[in-house]
């Protein structure tokens, strides 16, 4: 009987296996993530002024997509001396 009292330590030291990682167990698998991509095309957001575009990244070799919001009146030829910072 006195080696009974050592199976919970036997147990716990088992390579691979810990009680903190038992609840992992159970977790349901994660979702398998879409690939990067460098190019989203905006979605409908309602913002005017709010516009997509790409250049070609010459040190990666792939076109590069990014968003930019323009005030209202910023192609007004009235504000072509205005600055917005």
């Amino acid at each position: 009987m006195k080696h009974a009292s050592l199976l919970p330590l036997i147990v716990c030291l088992l390579p691979g296996w810990s009680l903190a990682a038992e609840p992992a167990l159970a977790q349901k698998p994660a979702k398998k993530q879409a690939p990067f991509q460098w190019v989203n095309p905006l979605k409908a957001t309602g913002l005017p002024g709010l516009s997509h575009s790409t250049f070609h990244s010459t040190s990666m070799k792939i076109d590069v997509g990014y968003c930019i919001y323009k005030p209202p009146g910023y192609n007004d030829r009235r504000n072509a001396r205005r600055r917005y910072p």
